[in-house]
């Protein structure tokens, strides 16, 4: 049985092509986001309820529990879609109505967060207990705003003050934060994203706080799809050699001289987001078609590869690494024959449980037999020692060997002629006196060395990238 993370990673998404990419003719009107929220129950008579610049009513809190909930049902690819690219803040303060309902890309700095618990009957009807509202400085404009979401990084949910750099895909609802005295632009979200700076994947621009949901010693579910691409898409991002630099930078701060793969299969949860550098050999490199449309228009990653990399440590285990690009030549495979020297430098997700031909086998009862454990990164400057010699052309190889061949037959006829000479004695001109026995000698050793002795005496491969 042949298992890839593409068919497992695979779920439901819109087939709907890009605008962009259609005949005029051809084009679907694309809904509002409050059309869409209307088929959720969130009418006219809903958004009529907002006030803005008044304290926060009971009616305003029901309204802004449906929106976050069916926020949190629509498709990210949606949501992005919908999304504005541009706020006129001067025009949003000014007049509120025309941006009521509109979503943008918030993008700054965290500085605040307050968990708010609903009461009983309300977390029962909308499945949730707390939610959270957070104080965010945009970048660029240095303009405040708060956001109200129902989910936030793991590291955050205490509360309190933070400090980090955080952004969400958020719906503008009112002004006035609290009690309605100020006129802070206040949105809401299904998520607030965490850029990290201490961790290089958020550097590079991935919510790694959609870590907080990989569960070990599983296959990869529904809910870590969007984890699993937006790091694939983030290493995308990174500058040629950026990973390996890093993690080479690391190592030495550490005064060692490579990563172990211990910690990755014995203690997954305290490797999150770890940037490791292995090496060892390919047994397996497939590349893995992705034809998820939302994939496609989001990422623009329309495949990436497998690698299940073994190292002198793994004690015959693989560590899977997920890259989206191969180096040049470095050809793709798997079998008894197949097998390529090799060093990733890459992002560790989770322990992935997998089905294997050699473990997932039916037992005596006819049930599935137990999943095969890798670690799961994702990862990029794939580093690849060729151990076979390069395909030369067939001119070049039909040269040589003619080459050779000649050479042969020069040799042969040389001995042929020697020979000769050696049964009849030298002949001299007339005049000449003969060499001397001792300086024949030496050149005619002198020649052999340098012409037909230093044959190399091994097929081993020496050369230095071996």
């Amino acid at each position: 049985m042949r298992a890839t993370l593409i068919l497992i990673l695979l779920v439901g998404s819109s087939a709907m092509l890009p605008a962009a990419d259609r005949p005029a003719s051809d084009r679907e009107v694309v809904p509002s986001a409050k059309e869409l929220l209307r088929l959720g129950g969130i009418d006219a008579e809903a958004w009529a309820r907002f006030q803005d610049g008044h304290p926060w009513s009971e009616p305003e809190q029901e309204t802004l529990q449906k929106i976050m909930l069916r926020l949190a049902q629509l498709p990210i690819d949606d949501v992005e879609r919908l999304a504005s690219t541009t706020v006129d803040w001067e025009r949003l303060t000014s007049d509120p109505s025309a941006y009521r309902g509109d979503i943008v890309r918030l993008r700054g700095r965290v500085r605040a967060l307050t968990v708010r618990r609903l009461p009983e009957p309300m977390a029962r009807r909308f499945e949730l207990n707390a939610y959270y509202r957070v104080e965010m400085e945009l970048d660029e404009t240095g303009q405040p705003v708060v956001v109200f979401a129902r989910t936030v990084p793991r590291a955050w949910r205490a509360g309190g003050s933070i400090d980090a750099p955080g952004g969400a895909w958020a719906m503008f609802v009112k002004l006035g934060a609290d009690d309605g005295s100020d006129q802070t632009p206040v949105f809401t979200a299904s998520r607030v994203a965490s850029y990290s700076e201490d961790q290089l994947l958020g550097r590079l621009g991935m919510d790694v706080g959609l870590m907080d949901d990989l569960a070990d010693r599983r296959p990869i579910r529904g809910e870590e799809r969007e984890c699993f691409y937006q790091a694939l898409a983030a290493v995308g991002r990174a500058r040629e050699g950026e990973l390996r630099k890093a993690a080479a930078a690391r190592l030495a701060r550490q005064g060692a001289d490579r990563d172990s793969v211990a910690p990755l299969f014995n203690d997954p949860a305290d490797q999150r987001g770890k940037l490791v550098m292995l090496s060892g050999t390919a047994r397996r490199v497939l590349k893995i078609r992705v034809d998820d449309p939302d994939v496609r228009r989001r990422f623009g990653i329309d495949h990436y590869y497998e690698i299940y990399l073994y190292t002198d440590d793994s004690q015959g285990n693989p560590v899977v690494f997920c890259t989206r690009h191969l180096p040049k030549d470095m050809p793709t495979g798997e079998g008894p024959n197949y097998g390529e020297a090799a060093s990733v430098a890459g992002f560790f997700l989770k322990s992935w449980a997998y089905p294997s031909g050699q473990t997932y086998q039916p037992d005596e009862d006819g049930r599935p037999g137990a999943f095969q454990l890798a670690p799961l990164l994702v990862g990029r400057d794939v580093a690849w020692r060729p151990t076979n010699p390069p395909n030369r052309s067939p001119f070049w190889g039909a040269a040589i060997g003619i080459a050779f061949v000649l050479v042969l037959f020069a040799i042969w006829f040389w001995l042929l002629r020697a020979g000769r000479a050696s049964r009849t004695g030298p002949r001299r001109a007339p005049g000449l006196s003969e060499i001397p026995n001792d300086a024949a000698d030496s050149n005619d050793s002198a020649g052999r060395a340098g012409v037909f002795l230093d044959f190399p005496r091994s097929k081993k491969n020496n050369s230095s990238g071996s």
